[in-house]
């Protein structure tokens, strides 16, 4: 399973993806046009309509993590 997050990265809303060390989930990420941040320890893509829909498409099981404070997500 892989959980997304909104992320501020490079000055960028960001889609953050997160899951422990599994190469099939990494080429998956990489299929995306994922980027692997070493600050936030995750892949990641911007944060828009059309990346969410790939993400869906890619990854079998998303659990989409909220931040609270951030209503609009």
């Amino acid at each position: 399973m892989v959980q997304l997050r909104k992320i501020v990265h490079r000055e960028n809303f960001q889609i953050g993806i997160y899951f422990g060390f599994d190469e099939d989930l990494k080429t998956k990420a990489r299929s995306i046009g994922a980027q692997w941040s070493q600050t936030y320890k995750c892949w990641y893509v911007l944060y828009n309509k059309e990346n969410y829909k790939q993400i869906l498409r890619t990854f079998d099981e998303v659990e989409i993590i909220r931040n609270e404070n951030d209503e609009r997500q």
